[in-house]
């Protein structure tokens, strides 16, 4: 994959830019202010020089809230870089000639989504030594930290296929970043919000004799990235229940309230991937060039 023509373009241009080198210093920048301010809060501080309480058993807790805030960050650069990704080229006027060469439209898509995957590798990399602060008390181990980076190499691929798709749709950049921080908003919060919102209005009708709960509903949640954070946070760290509570799974009666958060951060990550890979099969539709030539004949 890394082979790729387009792939070694792109990585090659984006290391040279000092976009690239302002985007991690301002990511690592306020990831290290804020992973420091929640490691000095984890502390009763007197005198304003001394440690007077120190409070292991919060440590777990700083873990899961410099993770949390690195994926919310990861999240929202992946549309930034992914969504020009396509018509940055069309705004150029390389894109006819790219589809010129020998280059497959699946070859040109996935050659943009690695490049920018392995720039989002760059800040995760660099970002290493902030989540690792956890390690001077304990309470984590490798493992959890290998379980991070692995979600987030699967959360670039699935926001970062929905930056692709509309880098083909549309010809200009901005409108392709635009629609693509919809679709986090979307699949985030807006799937996040439609679950309780249901059980309201069903408590509200509800004759008060029957249990009140949304169903399958939940199942919309398996394509929101926040509740899969939150599935990975729970699963090292706390208990199945607390899970459903922060997921809102336990509006639902039927086994998806029940279920384990390593299980559904398994078929999470399996809808999220099945997603990513129906958006890149359209936009390497939407790039082909023999089929415009088809159209074209016909009209």
């Amino acid at each position: 994959m890394f082979r790729n023509p387009v792939c070694i373009k792109e990585m090659k241009l984006s290391v040279r830019t000092k976009k690239t080198a302002v985007g991690l210093f301002v990511f690592n920048g306020i990831l290290a202010a804020l992973g420091l301010f929640a490691y000095y809060i984890m502390f009763d501080i007197s005198g304003g020089t001394s440690y007077s309480y120190v409070n292991l058993s919060s440590v777990i807790y700083l873990y899961a809230i410099i993770a949390v805030m690195e994926m919310a960050m990861i999240a929202f650069v992946i549309p930034a870089i992914t969504a020009g990704s396509i018509a940055s080229e069309r705004e150029k006027q390389t894109l006819e000639i790219l589809l010129t060469t020998r280059l497959t439209p699946w070859q040109i898509v996935t050659g943009k989504l690695v490049s920018s995957i392995s720039t989002l590798l760059l800040y995760i990399i660099s970002s290493l030594p902030i989540l690792c602060i956890v390690f001077s008390i304990g309470g984590v181990t490798v493992w959890d930290m290998v379980q991070i980076m692995l979600y987030v190499f699967v959360l670039a691929i699935y926001l970062g296929s929905f930056g692709i798709l509309f880098s083909t749709i549309f010809k200009k950049s901005i409108v392709a970043t635009v629609y693509t921080y919809g679709m986090l908003i979307l699949t985030s919060i807006v799937f996040y919000a439609i679950v309780p919102i249901v059980y309201a209005v069903k408590e509200a009708n509800a004759d008060g004799k029957t249990a009140v709960d949304v169903g399958n509903l939940v199942v919309i949640n398996l394509l929101n990235p926040l509740i899969s954070v939150l599935a990975l946070i729970c699963n090292q760290i706390v208990t199945a229940r607390v899970f459903q509570g922060i997921s809102l799974n336990g509006m639902s009666n039927n086994f998806w309230g029940n279920m384990e958060p390593g299980t559904w951060l398994i078929i999470s990550i399996i809808a999220q991937l099945l997603v990513a890979f129906l958006c890149l099969f359209l936009a390497t539709k939407r790039l082909n060039p023999i089929k415009k030539v088809k159209k074209s004949k016909q009209a």
